[in-house]
């Protein structure tokens, strides 16, 4: 009789199982899909804004560091404080200058690991404001600041 009275719970919760199972992995691909759009758009503003610090400063060129596009001697904000953080919308950042006074170079690189560290997604954007997304060196590494192939990136010293 119990059996009966709760058969309908256990249908409704296979159901719920089976159907949660379905959509779980789609819903997590979405949210990645819709992180890494928001990163590529991410590294194109900051891009247009290390531009912009380049054109103020033609003499030293590129800022030599994150810190330099927000806090710099004339106050002008470049970008964001999160950019400081080192993590920024799930993804770790690298910034590299080319070294020396006139900076004409730099790279910027982007990792978001998925869950269980897994590499997911690697984003590359240099002063040629091309965006390399998902690049990998031959290895399997992640193309990250410093190495060759990011176009026009700085080798690593």
């Amino acid at each position: 009789m119990i059996f009966k009275e709760r058969f309908p719970n256990f249908i409704f919760l296979g159901v719920a199982v089976l159907i949660a199972g379905l959509l779980g992995p789609a819903l997590l691909k979405k949210n990645y899909t819709e992180r890494e759009i928001r990163m590529k758009a991410l590294l194109r503003t900051f891009h247009s804004a290390n531009e912009a610090y380049r054109m103020r400063h033609p003499a030293e060129g590129y800022a030599p560091h994150l810190e330099a596009l927000i806090h710099n001697p004339e106050k002008i904000r470049y970008v964001g404080e999160d950019w400081l953080l080192g993590n920024l919308n799930g993804y770790d950042l690298t910034y590299q200058a080319q070294a020396g006074n006139s900076r004409n170079q730099y790279s910027l690189g982007a990792l978001n690991h998925g869950w269980g560290g897994g590499l997911k997604s690697a984003l590359c954007m240099d002063q040629s404001g091309i965006l390399k997304a998902g690049a990998l060196k031959n290895g399997g590494e992640p193309l990250i600041p410093g190495s060759s192939g990011c176009h026009g990136g700085i080798e690593a010293v």
